[in-house]
């Protein structure tokens, strides 16, 4: 797991991390939305949540192809 700023070129390079087999980069400026990258070249983006009172943890995905901006205004609908 890793913390970065998921722009564009940062998408389209990313690898996993030597030893591990996916990787999962968090964004720095949009809290609980990342980029699950496998160690076959898969991509998927990650938008992920947990209720304040049910503590219950939920995660919705978006294919690699919708792209960085859309996936990111289809993670902010899935927040509200």
């Amino acid at each position: 797991m890793a913390i970065v700023r998921l722009t564009a070129d940062f998408v389209e390079t990313a690898t996993v991390e030597p030893g591990k087999r996916r990787t999962v980069y968090w964004d720095k400026s949009f809290q609980n939305f990342g980029l699950f990258v496998s160690e076959t070249g898969h991509k998927s983006y990650v938008y992920q949540n947990r209720d304040r009172n049910t503590r219950k943890q939920s995660r919705v995905t978006f294919r690699f192809d919708l792209g960085l901006k859309k996936a990111k205004v289809a993670a902010e609908e899935a927040r509200a």
